[in-house]
């Protein structure tokens, strides 16, 4: 493999550059997700009786104009995507794709990574990994072909990829994660399609209220929350500019060239000698969970394979050797922990009812209002931005009341009931 540019990828795309809106943790999380991307399906930790692919499910959640989609421009819209052919059959798109391909992977067994954006059906979705499967016959024999599909999804508004009523495509992410031998989706009128080497690579952004809303109801209990990384920042707004120093093309064609190499890497990762013993001593403490609240059982049970999956992304982002380091491990660690301090803001309103969801929906509409106007907002035009958020108006008045015995909101005067206040 040619050598590389930089010591450490993930550090390198991160640290580009200190004139950007997107806020740190986004932009690791982007490079992490980049790198798992390039290894897909062919690069693994054998646990024995199952093995940890490094695909990961990277939600980054903000409010809106925080940067979160900024984050993914350097790794996926400038370095990932030159690696890549497009999922069609379309010969123009195939040829202006192709010359950026060539010049980072000119070897007969290289293999173009694969991409879907935005907004995609979870059929579309199956339909494109089968055009792509291909046997691996470096990993597999004729006995025991191995094949891979591997693809990474790039979601720049979540709601346009996951919507509540998706049970098609949250079975599919749920199994793809683990990077099963195959997948059989159902259709309902094409029969069933038959996926071979599945493994999906996820990274989306993500207001609070949408990766609420847009979340299937039952993705706790059916195992797809818990192996999304959700990453919430609510740190200082950066002041906007009129104008963010560009990324130096050398620069730029540099990163291309590492995460080509990156993604020749195949095979196990192995553990650097007496980092087992350490995992295992972790692993019999109880992995050590920083937030053991209800919402997190889920994600905390799967802990030790998020940790792994990261941990290969590292070690991927400085070595080709497949050797996960204590640095590694640790850099893993640190990462993760940093994500996690912030999970319960982000996974606070699930399990909640679409009514508890809405009671504070209405009463951060009246904060906002008086934070921004610093008086209390009139009945008729609170009433007037409700009704565009309630099923009925006759629903109206017992969210006003729920709001108000919640200690949510306040009237400005009990007798006259015109002007709410936000609540203590």
């Amino acid at each position: 493999m040619s050598r590389r540019k930089f010591s450490n990828w993930i550090e390198a795309c991160a640290n580009a550059s200190d004139d950007s809106i997107a806020p740190q943790p986004f932009q690791i999380w982007s490079a992490i997700s980049a790198i798992a991307g390039a290894l897909g399906r062919t690069s693994w930790y054998s646990a024995g009786q199952f093995k940890i692919t490094p695909n990961l499910y990277i939600v980054l959640i903000a409010d809106r104009g925080r940067g979160k989609s900024v984050a993914l421009h350097l790794p996926f819209d400038d370095v990932f995507c030159k690696l890549t052919l497009p999922i069609t059959n379309n010969e123009d798109d195939l040829a202006s794709a192709q010359s950026s391909f060539e010049r980072y992977f000119t070897e007969p067994t290289d293999s173009p990574l694969r991409i879907e954006r935005d907004r995609i059906t979870p059929e579309k979705l199956v339909v494109d990994m089968r055009k792509i499967t291909r046997q691996d016959f470096d990993l597999g024999t004729a006995v025991e072909p191995y094949f891979d599909a591997s693809v990474t999804v790039v979601t720049s508004e979540f709601g346009t990829f996951m919507q509540r009523n998706f049970g098609d495509l949250q079975m599919l992410l749920t199994d793809s994660w683990d990077s099963k031998a195959e997948y059989s989706y159902r259709t309902k009128t094409a029969g069933s399609y038959i996926v071979k080497g599945p493994c999906v690579n996820w990274i989306a952004c993500a207001t609070p209220a949408q990766f609420v809303t847009h979340m299937p109801e039952d993705a706790m209990e059916q195992g797809l929350l818990s192996r999304i990384i959700p990453v919430y920042f609510d740190g200082d707004k950066v002041d906007r500019k009129s104008f963010y120093k560009p990324h130096n093309p050398t620069y730029i064609h540099q990163l291309r060239d590492d995460l080509a190499t990156i993604s020749r890497i195949k095979g196990e990762f192995k553990l650097e000698a007496g980092l087992r013993e350490s995992i295992d001593e972790w692993l019999a403490d109880g992995m050590k969970p920083q937030i053991e609240e209800p919402v997190m059982e889920g994600f905390n049970e799967r802990r030790f394979s998020h940790l792994m999956k990261v941990a290969i992304c590292y070690s991927a982002a400085k070595s080709d050797r497949g050797i996960i380091t204590k640095v590694d491990w640790d850099e893993a660690k640190a990462v993760l922990s940093k994500a996690e301090k912030n999970m319960p803001k982000a996974l606070e309103n699930f399990g909640m009812s679409r009514s508890g969801r809405l009671v504070e929906e209405l009463a951060l509409m009246v904060r906002l209002w008086y934070a921004s106007k610093d008086k209390p907002m009139p009945i008729t035009i609170f009433k007037a931005q409700a009704l565009k958020r309630v099923s009925s108006p006759a629903e109206l008045p017992a969210y006003i009341e729920a709001m108000i015995e919640s200690k949510l909101v306040n009237w400005t005067d009990g007798r006259v009931q015109s002007h709410l206040l936000p609540g203590k």
